[in-house]
């Protein structure tokens, strides 16, 4: 049985010190995607997850600007290197609104990656805890991600539960919205 929600604690559009607190100013920062991701490594970063060819610059601007406008569910957050400007980490979180619980509202951890060479230094719990914590500050009463088997100790080690079994259906075409 669902647990009755939790109120968020900020207000809903103040982001910054959760990006802050999980920066490492001499190493990383930590904020939203933005136009610039484009030439810092952003689709090269998503192809080390699923097979993400580089689209052209403008199809990139129109889905940031989709994303944008899906302001209050729809987040991504990236971990820029300091030094080399090149971004190493990236996340989704995805809000989904819902009228079990009283409205309640849950969370969808997406598309959680880190660069290869800089996996295993604990960027990626640092990845998970940013958007858990996001998560919570909007209000989700709780979070639910899908990982490769493999992965579970990583998210066990991080607060996350097995939930059970999980369905899939996959379509053939690639329909953009």
């Amino acid at each position: 049985m669902e647990t009755e929600p939790t109120k968020p604690q900020q207000t809903q559009n103040d982001y910054t010190s959760i990006f802050q607190k999980h920066s490492k100013e001499s190493e990383y920062v930590v904020r939203e995607l933005a136009s610039e991701d484009y030439d810092k490594g952003f689709y090269e970063l998503l192809d080390q997850l699923a097979k993400s060819p580089k689209l052209p610059r403008e199809e990139f601007e129109e889905r940031l600007q989709a994303i944008r406008k899906e302001s209050s569910t729809y987040k991504i957050i990236v971990f820029e290197d300091v030094n080399t400007n090149k971004l190493i980490a990236s996340g989704a979180i995805l809000i989904e609104k819902k009228f079990i619980l009283g409205n309640a509202i849950a969370g969808h951890l997406e598309d959680i990656v880190v660069e290869t060479t800089l996996r295993k230094k604990g960027i990626g719990k640092i990845l998970v805890e940013a958007l858990t914590e996001l998560g919570s500050h909007l209000g989700c009463y709780r979070i639910t991600l899908h990982c490769r088997e493999h992965l579970m100790p990583f998210y066990e080690k991080n607060s996350y539960k097995s939930g059970g079994p999980m369905m899939n259906q996959f379509f053939q075409h690639n329909k953009k919205v």
